[in-house]
């Protein structure tokens, strides 16, 4: 797999924070193509003030299936690198299946801390 590194690494830092606390889809209108982007911010529970956050951002996003969001339930995505199917802009393929929460598609995923 060509970005497996990439995707261990955000499994390693997935395990620690897992809580949804925001979804928000959003387009980068500086960028002209105007692709559907989702981020998503994950906590630690129990959370305390100040503690860090998990911030993923999935860039170019298609198909998206979201489930029930109520609850408070801990998140883990797996993510399985399909760009050796060589479909147009997707190089991803995202799902959360214990709780069928979402899955959908992308072209590249960030995360980071804050």
């Amino acid at each position: 797999m060509i970005n497996e590194k990439k995707i261990l690494e955000f499994y390693k830092e997935q395990s620690k924070f897992g809580y949804i606390e925001s979804i928000a889809i959003f387009k980068d209108i500086e960028d002209q193509s105007l692709t559907n982007n989702l981020k998503m911010i994950f906590f630690n529970y129990p959370y305390v003030k100040g503690d860090w956050k998990l911030s993923i951002t999935f860039l170019d996003i298609k198909d998206l299936e979201l489930g029930e969001l109520d609850g408070l339930f801990k998140v883990v995505f797996s993510i399985t690198d399909i760009s050796s199917y060589q479909m147009e802009n997707i190089r991803y393929k995202i799902v959360e299946n214990e709780n069928d929460l979402l899955r959908f598609s992308c072209k590249d995923f960030k995360f980071s801390f804050i």
